[in-house]
């Protein structure tokens, strides 16, 4: 509802393509710079002056600026579909902006600038309006009603997010929302994850974190013996005493000092190319690694919940983090998609997350029917006749 989806769906594309793009224009690039390089190894002004050098530099440049535009892009993605899904789940009406700074673990300043930038090209249907002498956003004008689906009691909307009703003392609460004629519900399917840590994970993310730790430690290999290798060789460079041995041994290939000379440059050359290709890599590597874990440990404390909200201070981080730097790292696990059915939200001045959250559009809450032509704060569905929507008007 408030995404331009059809433009999503072009930004996503054209970010593969750039990244596609990037990659071979980098690897072309640096593969002939490298070759000219050790082609004229003692010769720079011959490497600096050939024809292929200049075009093979502006490959590389614009590849390395081609795949950073496309990560940035993504990125914005991602944030715009995070702001859609905290809109959707708001009953009030109006967000502000110290409240997207809380649950995203920004300034506000950097929220107001990522939203001034965002708004025209991902979103829709929220403006910036000034309200009580604050800046805040306004959503598409709705209702909402919270309800109870044991006793049907209307309860305070920020009741419906502490997951018992006060009359009955029940779980099962939703959230009934109307707005540009559509009708969608929210609701907490917690339940299904009870005792099972799976739910609130990606597949498979046990085997992907052995997985990263076999590769990781694969890798610091890698880069150890490169690193010893390029090291030796450079200490062997200028030492004298090392090429008269391999003289007077009879083991200096082609009786050239000058071409041991070249051969162990190339060799320390190759050395640096290995280790600049596998640190990269590996330094991606451990941030993933970590949210995987932190993914895992997460999920577990989840799997022991029954209600719909979670406090941020009972997750399994280190008590020295502060409560920025736990939504930062439940964000990440989040956006590498190793976190599922949980988002942070703020109610009640206070931050917390929220389990198994749905969303259901256009359709009865109550037995799944689609809903046309609510067009009034009070639609009964044609099929069960229960009355989905006795809304209060939004203060």
């Amino acid at each position: 509802m408030y995404l331009k989806s059809g433009l999503m769906s072009f930004f996503k594309v054209k970010n593969i393509i750039l990244l596609i793009i990037g990659a071979m224009l980098i690897m072309f690039g640096g593969f002939v710079l490298l070759s000219l390089r050790l082609t004229y190894i003692d010769d720079w002004n011959t490497f600096a002056n050939a024809k292929a050098t200049s075009p093979s530099v502006f490959n590389l440049i614009l590849g390395v600026v081609l795949s950073i535009c496309a990560l940035i892009s993504r990125r914005a993605l991602f944030n715009a579909e995070f702001y859609s899904n905290y809109f959707e789940g708001d009953l009030d009406g109006y967000v502000t902006y110290e409240e997207l700074a809380d649950v995203t673990g920004m300034s506000a300043a950097r929220v107001k600038l990522q939203l001034f930038i965002m708004r025209p090209i991902y979103l829709r249907n929220v403006r910036a309006v000034k309200r009580d002498n604050r800046r805040m956003l306004e959503l598409y004008s709705k209702k909402a009603l919270c309800q109870c689906r044991n006793c049907g009691a209307q309860i305070e909307k920020r009741v419906y997010f502490t997951g018992v009703c006060p009359y009955c003392q029940g779980s099962d609460l939703f959230a009934r929302v109307l707005t540009d004629n559509r009708v969608y519900s929210i609701s907490s399917s917690v339940s299904q994850g009870v005792r099972r840590p799976e739910f609130y994970t990606k597949k498979g993310l046990i085997g992907r974190i052995k997985g990263q730790i076999i590769v990781l430690c694969v890798s610091l290999g890698i880069l150890l013996i490169n690193g010893f290798m390029a090291i030796d060789m450079i200490q062997k460079y200028n030492d004298e005493k090392y090429f008269t041995k391999l003289i007077l041994q009879g083991k200096l290939r082609n009786n050239s000092v000058l071409l041991e000379k070249q051969s162990m440059m190339d060799a320390v050359i190759f050395a640096l190319v290995i280790i600049a290709i596998t640190l990269i890599p590996l330094c991606i590597m451990v941030t993933r690694l970590r949210a995987a874990v932190n993914a895992n440990r997460c999920a577990k404390c989840f799997a022991r919940c029954k209600n719909p909200t979670v406090d941020l201070k009972s997750l399994p981080f280190r008590h020295t983090k502060t409560s920025k730097r736990i939504v930062k790292s439940i964000r990440h696990s989040i956006r590498l998609g190793y976190l599922k059915n949980c988002s942070i939200e703020k109610h009640g001045g206070t931050l917390r997350v929220m389990l198994a959250k749905r969303v259901v559009k256009d359709t009865c809450p109550n037995c799944g029917a689609a809903i046309i032509g609510a067009v009034n704060e009070h639609y009964q569905c044609p099929y069960c006749r229960k009355m989905l929507m006795g809304v209060v008007v939004k203060r």
